[in-house]
């Protein structure tokens, strides 16, 4: 079973050394992306580019602080940062779209990292859209979504594209993502406080196996693989709220089948409108 995996993946971690917020940004990691749950967020544009001001950095330092241990991965991915800075600085309004595929031994899923920068204002919307499948189901996907990449045949060529867009219709995203999205139940009552007590734990020196077998009784840990610390998607996946998403089972106002995490937004065929919790 994968949570056997999953379960040995954390066992594996080193949490030595890391601090109680950035533990819990890995933990939360391992809690959305064995769940597929979509993960939302907020940067601030400075003087250098895109700035977290929950850790207080920019962005491309933070990732320097966590490299990812594949040298060709790290090496793409500072250039990718790069080019969202640019763009963070630029004059142009509208979306950035980064896909980056299924990589072995990395990114067990792939990931629709999208930005969205607002009119006359000086911060990021971001979201992040996790699905499963091979890579011949990505590189569809990708085509499906952007006529841009048609001509893209190299599934790393894609990994190392970026594209701008004025307007995103991500409504239609996910329902093209919807069914290799595989999102599960969450079986924790209060995944965020779990996540925080365990990180606790962690700090205070209780062994990764343990702290393994805690997530996975407490039941924040999924089936579906996730990928290990380290990163550039690993930093922009460590940041909202694990809560801004709720398993809903019915449509509150039509009563139809949905099954599935939504945001606050979220709009049923009805009209019916999800306003959070």
């Amino acid at each position: 079973m994968s949570i056997d995996r999953n379960v040995q993946t954390v066992s594996n971690y080193n949490f030595t050394g890391l601090s109680e917020a950035t533990i819990v940004g890995n933990l939360t990691t391992v809690f959305k992306e064995s769940h597929r749950i979509p993960d939302e967020w907020k940067f601030s544009i400075r003087d250098q580019g895109l700035f977290d001001i929950e850790r207080d950095g920019y962005v491309h330092d933070i990732v320097k602080e966590f490299p990812h241990p594949n040298l060709y991965l790290r090496d793409l991915e500072d250039g990718i940062i790069e080019a969202m800075d640019v763009w963070a600085l630029s004059d142009q309004e509208g979306y950035l779209i980064w896909i980056s595929p299924s990589f072995a031994g990395h990114y067990p899923c792939h990931k629709i990292e999208i930005i969205y920068k607002e009119p006359n204002l000086r911060e990021t919307s971001n979201i992040v859209i996790l699905f499963d499948g091979n890579q011949d189901i990505c590189m569809n996907i990708a085509r499906k979504i952007f006529s841009d990449l048609a001509e893209v045949n190299n599934i790393e060529d894609l990994r190392n594209s970026i594209i701008i867009k004025p307007d995103l219709d991500i409504d239609r995203i996910i329902e093209i993502v919807g069914p290799y999205t595989h999102t599960e139940q969450v079986k924790s009552d209060n995944p965020e406080e779990d996540i925080k007590r365990i990180a606790k734990l962690a700090k205070g020196g209780m062994s990764q196996t343990l702290i393994a077998y805690e997530m996975d009784r407490v039941g924040i840990m999924g089936s579906r693989l996730f990928s290990c610390p380290g990163g550039l998607l690993n930093v922009l996946s460590q940041k909202s709220n694990v809560l801004e998403a709720k398993y809903v089972k019915n449509c509150g106002k039509c009563g139809k089948v949905i099954e599935k995490y939504i945001c606050k937004g979220y709009q049923c065929e009805c009209g019916g409108v999800y306003e959070g919790c």
